[in-house]
């Protein structure tokens, strides 16, 4: 080991010779007995570097926890904390059901009315949503005409699909035996959000305007005003839309037990086999906006595809 002496006689250490042979393979660094040293390091050493990184770690943790504590006293168990104006999100989503595959990331389905194996994904796919709708809530109640919003403590609304008049039912598998399928289409939940309706007939589609007077069992002005609107249009096919108003009875969630979205079911009738057809739907309320930036939120488009022909009737 080298030295140099300096005024005052003090010496110190410049260099440091390299360890002898013996000391520079990996059994001498893994153990070595002249030293006593494990991986390079004594007793005391790793007895000073672990106590250090206990302590460091437990601070860590201590102060991630804080942190957290102090972050969770901020939030409401069941309330979000931003809502309305105050959230990023400016409308509920339109989403539907059954759940497709994406060809070419479009969503499709894509099935046989000739094999229950083919279909069985989107049969199972609508039973599983349909499972929370029946048997119904034992706190639901009947108001789904009455046209105003509920309030907090209300009980939720009861949605009774045989109200809607439609032809779709778990009955005959949603029509995914038949070239008719069904798709049910909902708003997605959106804490303390309340539908505008529609002011105007003005910019409906023709179909729904139609719907609204000829169909509709309320006086037309009177049904615009008390519903939020689901219309789904294809120029491939036709559709069977009977009950397309969402009712504001259902409106705002508040987290209620054995709440229910509204659906809006839409059958497509005589699919030929082969033929792909495109829908597009679509939200018809005044503070629901089709699409906000690049993302499509009051509006769904989805492909479904015949692979075989249905049996005969």
């Amino acid at each position: 080991m080298g030295t140099t002496k300096y005024e005052g006689g003090d010496e110190r250490v410049i260099c440091r010779l390299p360890p002898p042979k013996d000391q520079r393979g990996l059994k001498a660094f893994l153990w070595n007995p002249e030293a006593k040293t494990v991986l390079g390091r004594t007793g005391k050493s790793w007895a000073q570097i672990g106590v250090f990184y206990v302590i460091f770690y437990f601070c860590l943790a201590l102060y991630f926890s804080l942190l957290m504590f102090i972050f969770l006293r901020t939030l409401e168990p069941d309330t979000p904390k931003y809502t309305g104006a105050d959230s990023l999100l400016t409308n509920p989503g339109l989403s539907f059901v059954p759940r497709t595959y994406h060809d070419e990331l479009r969503p499709t389905i894509i099935y046989d009315p000739t094999n229950d194996q083919s279909s069985s994904p989107y049969v199972n796919s609508i039973n599983k949503l349909w499972k929370a709708y029946d048997p119904r809530p034992s706190n639901a109640v009947d108001c789904q005409n009455d046209g105003v919003f509920r309030k907090a403590d209300d009980p939720p609304c009861l949605f009774d699909l045989a109200a809607t008049n439609t032809s779709c039912s778990p009955d005959d598998r949603w029509g995914y035996n038949t070239n008719s399928p069904c798709i049910l289409l909902k708003l997605n939940r959106m804490f303390h959000w309340r539908p505008q309706p529609p002011e105007s007939f003005e910019g409906l589609p023709e179909g729904l305007r139609s719907y609204i007077f000829n169909k509709s069992s309320e006086d037309p002005e009177t049904a615009l005003s008390q519903n939020a609107w689901v219309w789904c249009e294809s120029e491939d096919v036709k559709i069977e839309q009977l009950s397309p108003g969402l009712p504001l009875s259902f409106f705002p969630y508040h987290m209620q037990e054995g709440y229910l979205s509204p659906l809006a079911p839409v059958r497509l009738l005589d699919l030929k086999a082969g033929q792909k057809v495109k829908v597009d739907c679509r939200v018809w309320a005044k503070n629901v906006e089709p699409k906000v930036g690049i993302r499509r939120t009051g509006q769904a488009s989805v492909w479904v595809e015949l692979t075989g022909e249905a049996p005969s009737k």
